[in-house]
């Protein structure tokens, strides 16, 4: 998978060769003999623009798709958040209309910073400290809803360690 600059250079050769086409031909040549090629064009734009918003916006969150409904009530509170916030019309209206890169990573920055927001006021919900038996070991922040510990700065799919010996929960703390 391409990360997120790679994909926003590839994204802004082709809005720029959108905005070319769009300025130098008719718009009957573009709905005529180009049709073809300018909504392909379009499609990937779309398609580019689609996957960074994925990236910049999903790529460090981690949620199991099961059938708690603490973790269904945060898709859909993220899914209402996307369509309240028109992230895509912005994004769409900053590519095809004001041929800007920019503006429409600007759009998707703001979506970051509010679905992260979201998300960690989720997982303090159920995020606990476990501590260990053996008092070498460094606490571990770990989620119960999730099933996930906070490992290098992500939350890994991890089991229950066997060796725990305290819950400490985020309010206690």
């Amino acid at each position: 998978m391409k990360s997120y600059e790679e994909l926003r250079e590839s994204l802004e050769a082709l809005v720029l060769r959108y905005k070319t086409n769009t300025e130098k031909c008719s718009a009957a040549d573009l709905a005529g003999r180009y049709r073809v090629a300018y909504e392909a064009l379009k499609s990937n734009i779309f398609d580019l623009a689609s996957q960074m918003i994925k990236i910049r916006s999903f790529s460090d969150i981690y949620v199991p798709m099961d059938e708690e409904e603490e973790t269904r009530k945060f898709v859909r509170e993220v899914e209402q958040l996307y369509a309240r916030d028109r992230i895509g019309a912005r994004v769409s209206v900053a590519l095809f209309e004001r041929f800007s890169v920019p503006e429409a990573a600007a759009v998707m920055d703001e979506l970051r910073g509010k679905v992260n927001a979201m998300y960690s006021e989720f997982l303090k919900k159920y995020t606990v400290l476990l501590v260990f038996k053996d008092i070498s070991e460094k606490p571990l922040p770990y989620n119960r809803l999730l099933g996930a510990a906070y490992l290098d700065g992500k939350w890994i799919p991890k089991e229950m360690p066997s060796n725990v010996i305290a819950y400490i929960s985020k309010e206690a703390m």
